[in-house]
Formats: C-alpha cells, structure tokens, sequence
C-alpha cells in the first residue's frame, strides 16, 4: 500500500490516484479547491485520513471529498472537511468514519449537492464513538445513502436541512448507545424526515435524540427508541414522532416519541409503549393520534407507559389489538381528546385488554366492526374506561364482549352495543366492579341483524336514566346492584334473572319510575329485591313475572305506588310484592293472569292500598288465583271491573279487604265447605267459608267449583238472571229451594245435588262429560234440562222407577209402574235417541241416555275449560260408610239437611276428602 502524506496547503484540491492508494492529510495540511478527489480518468477506490482541513470551493459545487469508485473516509478528532458537500463516494460501497466535523454548505441542487455525507452505492457511516460524541456531520442531508443498503450509527450530531439520516436502498441505523444518550440526529422540519429510508425495510435503533422531522421507513421496518435501561431517549417531530408505510412496521418505545402524530403505520404492524419495568414510556401525538394504524391495515398496540393523542389516542383502522398494561402494572393510560376517543379500531375485529386507563372526548374505546373489551384482571380492579361523551365502551358492526372488573364509565353510556353480544361486570369474587353512565348498560334495539345480548353482573351497573337497556332480546342475570334514574332494568324483550334461590342480596332499584319494564314477550324471574317509585315491575303484552319460587319466599318487589303494573302478562309470586297504591295492577287489551302462592306456598302476599285491582283500561281478562294473602291495606284486596275476570280460590287462601267482583267468576280451586249466596242490589254476593277463613265476594255472577272440591250452597236460594254455578269437576249441594232465572252447570265430572224444589225459571245445563245430576225431589224440579248425552247421568236419590220416555215437547217421563215419579223438561233434540232407567245399586235410579255428546253451551267463560285440570272424579259405588250427607251436615245446613237424609248419598261419597290439596285453613 502507498501513503502519500499532505502536510502543507494545497489550495486548489489534491487529485488522488494511483500507486497511491491511502492520502493522508496531517494536522499541518490544508487543501482548499477541488478538495479531495479523484480524477475523471482514475477508477480506483482510495482511502482518505483526514487530520487537518479540506475547505472545498463549495460555491463552485466541490466536495471537501469525493471518490468516485468507492472508498473510505476516516475524519479525526478536531479535523474537518468541508464543501459543497461534505464527503461523496459513488460508483462503489464507501465507508465513512467522522470524529471532528464534515459540512456540506449548499442547501440547494439536485443529486448530491450539499450532503454532509453521500454514498452513491451504499456503505457505512459512523459518526463519533463512545468516547467522541462531539463528533457532527451536517448538510442539506447529512447522512444520504443511495444505491444500495446503508448502515449508519452515530454517537455525536447529525444534522440535515433536509433530512438528518436518509437511506434511500434501506438500511440500518443506530443513534447512540445506553451509554451515550447525547447522540442527537436533527432534520426535515415541519413537512421533512429526519430519518428516511425507503426502498426496503429499515431499521432505526435510538439512545439519543432524534429531532425536527419524523422517522419514516416508506417499505416498513423496525423502530426501537431507547431500552429497558434507557428511558430517556426521544424521537420528536414536528409533524410526527415515528412513520411507517408500504410494509409492516414494528415499533418499540422505551423512552418518548412525539409529534402531531405520535406513531403511524400504514402498512399495519406492532406498537410496544415501555415493558412492565417502565412505565414513564411516552407516545405522544399533539393534534391527532396518539398511535394511529390507517389503510384498513391490521395493528397491535401494547402500552405499559402513556399513550396520548389530540383526537385518538390509538386508531386501527384494519381491526388488530390493543393492550394497556398488565395486572402488574395499572398506571399504563391511552387518552384519546375531544371529541374523538382513547381507542378505536375499525375495518376489522377489535380486542381491547385495559389494566390501567383508557379515557376518551367521544368514547373510551370504540370498536367499529364488533370485538372484544375486557377491563382490568385478577388482581387488578382498578381498571379505569371512562368518558364524558358517548359511551365508555361503545361496540358496532358486529357483536361485542365486555368483560369489566374495574370501572366503565360513560358520559351517554357505560357500554354501548349496538349488534348485540355480552357484558361481564364482575365475578363471584369482585363484587365491586362498577358500570355507570346516561345508561349504564345500552344494548341498541335498532342494531343490525341479531342484536340479541347477555348481560351478567355481579357489581353495580348505574344509569342516570336506565341501569340496563336490553334492546333486542337475550338475558340480564344479575347478582349485584343495578340501579336507574328512571329505570333500573328495561327489557324490550329477553329474561330478566335478579339473583337466585341461593342468593336474595340481588337487587335492581328505580329512583324516580320502575325498577324494571318489561315489554311484549318479557321474562322476569325475581329471587332478590326489586324496587321503584311508581312502580316496582311494569310488564306489558305477553310478558311473564315469577317472583320468588317454592324454596325463595324472601323475594321482594315494592314500591311506595304500584308494586306490579301488569298490562297484559302473567304474574307468579311466591313471596311478596308490596305497593302503597296497588300490590298488582292489572292493565291493557291482552289478558293478564296473576298467581300468588301454590300448593305448597301459602305464605305467599300480595299488599296494597288496593290489593289486586283490574284498572279502568284494563279490556281484557284478567284471572287471579290466590294461594296465600291478597291484603288491601286501604280496605279492597280485589277489584275487578269486568265480567270477564276470574277470581281462583284455593284452600288456605285468605283475602284481606273486600273483593269485588264485578260480575266476574269466582273459581274455588280447591277444598269444600259451605257456599253461602245472597242477593244484593249489585249482583250476588257469596261466603266462602270451611277450607278458609269465612270470606265474603262481592257481586261475582258466577261461582265455579272445580275438580275435588265440594261445597253445601246456603243463603237465599235464588240465582239471578245472568248468575250460574257451575260445578266443574266438583260438587255443589243444595239444600233448599232454587229460585230465579240463572242456570245450574254440571261440567265434565261435575255432580250437582239439588235436595228441594227448582222453579221453572232456572236453567240446568250439562256441559261435558261424566257429568251428573243427582235429584232428591224430581218431582219439584221444574228447570230446563239442557245438554243430556251419554257419559252424563240423572240420578234419583233413594227413588225406584221403571222407566223414562221422552214425549211430545221434550218433556221425559219417568214411571215406577203405572205410577209417575216426575217429568223432567230437556232442551235439545234427541230424535231417534233412547232413554233408560236402571237401579243405582244405593235404591235410586240412574237415568241415562245414548245421545251424542253435543253439550250446551256454557253459561259463563269459566265453564268452557271445566275439567282441564285433570278432575278427581266423584265415583259411583263401593265406598266407605261416610257419606256426602254426613260429610256436610257440620256445616249446620239445618232442616234441609234433614230433609234429605233419608236419600241415600253413600254412592256421593267423596275420596279426595282427606287429600292434601283439601287442608283447612292453617290444618
């Protein structure tokens, strides 16, 4: 190798050619002019050490150096070259080693005009080292490498007008190291780079400063800023921090990234914001995205330090997934500004796990295309969504996943779903997580294709107008607090399950209206307490509201007004509802059925001012039946305002307050005793009285006794024009006289006894099978027989005959002989049919008939489902010596009784005497 050593000054440039092949200028030299080059006719590649200054004419266009077929470059402490441009090296791969100073003075021209640094076909360029950081290169770029791959690591100071660092064929570059976090790269001002590298994947490693423009890698690559060690390192641009595009990119912040935007990534690609260990990583952007992924590319952000954007504080607009935090590390915070939000992902499915804060103008975190939130972990429930707009979580495009063990809180809505999915809020062990906004929970009822939603929480869930909205159907299971301004819980449809048989502390709680609405198709089932001020459950068409259950007798539904406001539904309560008002109000155009109590509940209440009241909009039917207690604390424990409603009494049952019945039907659903009747100038009023406590109903115009039950009818004896009983399944026993022009009804299994005379005014109808007519005294009954066909039977009580002929005028005579026992007058046709008479085996007869069973109509609504209920039958021969007269002559049926008793009722003999369902009152 020849060195040639300069020493003195050559003011018009040095030409370096063969057999040199290393230059050297000393500290002593100088060279001015051309500078450093290589002649146009020279093809060989040199090495430059430059101890002294190259001064170019730089407005002549030299370089302080320029090789043409390649090279190095080695610029010592203090020395300096100078020129148009700095150092150029084309035609081959150079290397370039500045530890004093290299200045390209033109800002201005095309090509390589005016670098600090230009490499025409790639190579290397290392600014300064770990003990030189004073080391600078400077020009309009003041590293640019083009025509291949360039690595660049610089301890001290680049600085470009244009851009600080650009690698036009990709490359590497490295600014700083932990240890030398003064390194500072500097460039391209508000529309500029101060790294650029394009063409290829780049990647940029930064310990120091990187200053003015931004870092763009055009064909992706990775950007790391700082480490674990090296928290202070800062990329700053005054456009934005760090860019990406034209392929994925990968981002790594350890210490602090601004700019406008503080990360884009147009290509799609990983943003990690600080590890676990630090958390004072910053990204940040000053008007718009703190992280911002555009072009529908897929993106992956996680932050452990602080994310901050002047709109968003991180976008994806492909879908992808965002992570702030971890359950060791709850200071992480995404802040999104005014009015946009702290994460949004669009164009694709998005996933959000939030350990730490996420807070937004318009939402904290909004999913454009459905996805999935969860909000704090195991150990972790101090997670924080929040925002004064929107929502706290708003989900649309496609079924969302909430999963929240801190806080959701939102200015509109703590979550927002608008096609349906779930939300989570809390567990059985965190029981303090909370949801809050304008309405805690929204599900949209307008939401595309299925918006169905579950919705389970086990904290508090709190709106300001409603706790839950569940618009479009599915479940709200609740074993927490859940509470509304106006509405605790709203059901446009779906089930509403408020705690369970193992769990009474559920609560659901209105503070100016209910507690819950349910509406057409609705599902309430209640274990735990639901309250309001107007009302505590309001349900409208075919909904249904089950509160308490067989084993739940703690259930609670109250309210200062209405307790329940029914329109159109099915009510059960096993345990209370309370109203000052009404306990259940019944309204609407579609029948409404209430059951308090069962079989084996009759602790079961209802309470009010008014009990039961079927309200003045009520236009439909409305059937209550009572196992328990139906109080009205205002004197009314029933009111019914049609005739059309039905009243089941069971055994047991007790009513306190009057019960009107509005010309209803009074049911007995259960037990026996004495049916005491009178007519007042509003109807007929009925005693209950032996299976419950003596009760009085007032004006139902129908009494109804269905399967197993038996009672002994007293009072005045008359049934008015409109009025039946109506034995469906049970038995009725007359004692005196009937009067009046009602009907008798013997349903399918039904048994009228009638010991006396009946005016020829009354009706008797059978209206279904098995049915039975027992007369003491056919000889005085006069009413009409409507109904008879096969299965049915008329049976004289102790009176023998021979036979029973139908004559003119459907009048049926029956002979004993040549003498006539009575004439029966029937309704109906019965051309061709015949009539028998045959012993009853108890010395009565038994008078049936072959005709079709073509029975008349009811006369009352209750009567055309007689028997539906399985009806234990009153069977015919071969029982116990305790007869139905005997069984009735303690009810004190006095004269009447008497008069009868000589018939024999062995055969009336009713089994289900000693069952269950037929217990006293508190027996």
């Amino acid at each position: 190798m020849t060195t040639k050593h300069l020493t003195g000054a050559y003011a018009s440039g040095y030409g370096v050619s063969a057999p040199t092949n290393k230059l050297v200028v000393d500290p002593s030299g100088y060279v001015g002019g051309k500078g450093v080059y290589t002649p146009l006719a020279d093809t060989g590649a040199y090495s430059i050490v430059n101890g002294g200054r190259i001064v170019a004419a730089e407005v002549s266009g030299y370089h302080g150096v320029s090789l043409r077929h390649g090279g190095a470059v080695t610029n010592q402490t203090s020395a300096l070259i100078q020129g148009y441009g700095g150092v150029s090296i084309t035609g081959a791969a150079g290397s370039v080693t500045n530890f004093g100073t290299v200045l390209g003075t033109a800002v201005k021209g095309a090509g390589t005009a005016g670098d600090g640094v230009y490499l025409g076909a790639g190579g290397k360029v290392t600014n300064g080292d770990h003990h030189d950081t004073t080391a600078l290169i400077q020009g309009y770029h003041g590293v640019e490498v083009d025509g291949g791959a360039g690595a660049v690591a610089n301890y001290g100071t680049v600085v470009g007008y244009s851009a600080g660092v650009a690698l036009y064929d990709g490359g590497a570059l490295t600014n700083g190291t932990q240890h030398d976090t003064s390194a500072l790269i500097e460039g391209g001002g508000p529309l500029g780079n101060a790294v650029a590298i394009r063409n290829a994947a780049g990647t940029v490693a930064n310990f120091g400063t990187v200053s003015g423009g931004n870092i763009a890698l055009y064909d992706g690559g990775t950007v790391t800023n700082g480490s674990k060690h090296d928290t202070s390192a800062l990329i700053e641009g005054a456009s934005a921090g760090v860019g990406t595009s034209g392929g994925a990119g990968t981002i790594a912040n350890y210490g602090a990234i601004t700019g406008t935007i503080g990360v884009f990534l147009l290509g799609g690609g990983v943003v990690t914001n600080g590890s676990k260990s630090d958390a004072s990583a910053l990204i940040q952007g000053n008007a718009f995205s703190g992280v911002a992924v555009y072009y529908g590319r897929v993106g992956t952000v996680t932050n452990y330090g602080t994310v901050s954007g002047g709109d968003w504080g991180v976008l994806l607009s492909g879908g992808g997934v965002v992570t702030n935090g971890s359950n060791a590390d709850t200071g992480a915070l995404i802040q999104g500004g005014f009015p946009l939000t702290g994460v949004a992902v669009y164009g694709g499915v998005g996933t959000v796990a939030n350990y730490g804060t996420v807070t937004g103008g318009r939402a904290g975190v909004l999913l454009g295309a459905g996805g999935a939130v969860t909000n704090g972990g195991a150990g972790d429930t101090t997670a924080l969504i929040r925002t004064g707009g929107l929502a706290g979580v708003y989900i649309v495009g496609g079924a969302g996943t909430v999963t929240n063990v801190g806080t959701v809180a939102g200015g509109g809505s703590g979550v927002f779903l608008y096609a349906g999915g779930s939300v989570t809020n809390g567990s059985a062990r965190d029981t303090t997580a909370l949801i809050s906004g304008g309405e805690g929970v929204f599900i949209d009822p307008t939401g595309a294709g299925n918006s169905a939603a579950t919705v389970t929480n086990f904290g508090t869930i709190t709106g300001r107008d409603t706790g839950v909205f569940l618009g479009g159907g599915g479940a709200v299971i609740n074993v927490g607090t859940i509470t509304g301004g106006n509405y605790g819980v709203t059901l446009v449809g779906g089930a509403l399950i408020n705690g369970s048989n193992g769990d009474t502390s559920a609560l659901i709680k209105a503070n100016y209206s209910f507690g819950v609405y349910g509406g057409a198709g609705a599902t309430v089932t209640n274990f735990g307490t639901i309250t309001g001020y107007s009302g505590g459950v309001l349900g409208r068409n075919g909904w249904s509201l089950t509160n308490g259950g067989q084993s739940d007798t703690a259930a609670l539904i109250s309210s200062p007004n209405n307790g329940v406001d029914d329109a159109g539904g099915a009510v059960a309560n096993y345990a209370t509802i309370t109203g000052g008002n009404v306990g259940v109000g019944l309204y609407g155009y579609a029948a409404n059925t209430v059951t308090n109590g069962s079989a084996r509940d009759r602790n079961a209440l209802i309470s009010g001012g008014v009990g039961v009241k079927a309200g003045a909009y009520d236009y439909a039917a409305a059937t209550i039946t009572n196992f328990g207690t139906i109080a009205g604390t205002g004197g009314v424990a029933v009111q019914f305002t049609s005739a059309a409603d039905v009243l089941v009494v069971e055994a047991g049952s007790a009513f306190v307050g009057q019960v009107l019945g509005a010309g209803g039907t009074l049911e007995l659903g259960a037990g026996w005793g004495i049916l005491s009747t009178a007519q007042v100038a509003g109807g007929m009023n009925e005693t209950v009285s032996g299976s419950m406590a003596p009760t009085l109903f007032t004006n139902f115009a129908t009494v109804q006794a269905d399967a197993g039950t038996f009672f002994r009818v007293t009072g005045d004896g008359v049934i008015g024009a409109g009025q039946s009983l109506i034995a469906a399944g049970g038995a009725f026993l007359f004692g005196q006289a009937i009067t009046g022009s009602g009907s008798i009804v013997a349903g399918a299994d039904g048994t009228l006894v009638v010991g006396a005379s009946a005016a020829s005014t009354l009706s008797m109808n059978f209206t279904g099978a098995d049915a039975r007519l027992a007369l003491a005294s056919p000889s005085t009954f006069a009413a009409t027989i409507g109904g008879f066909a096969a299965t049915d039977v008329i049976d004289l009580l102790g009176i023998k005959t021979t036979s029973a002929t139908l004559g003119a005028g459907d009048v049926l005579t029956i002979m004993d002989g040549s003498h006539l026992v009575a004439t029966l007058q029937l309704a109906g046709t019965y051309t061709g049919d015949s009539f028998k008479a045959a012993k009853d085996h108890h010395g009565g007869t038994d008078i049936t008939t072959n005709a079709p069973g073509v029975w008349a109509t009811p006369a009352s609504p209750a009567a055309a489902t007689s028997g539906s209920q399985g009806p234990t039958k009153i069977v015919h021969p071969g029982l116990a010596t305790h007869n139905f007269i005997q069984s009735m002559a303690g009810f004190g049926a006095g004269a009447s009784a008497s008069a009868i008793a000589g018939a024999d009722f062995q055969h009336f003999q009713l089994p289900s005497l000693a069952a269950p369902k037929l217990t006293k009152l508190g027996g």
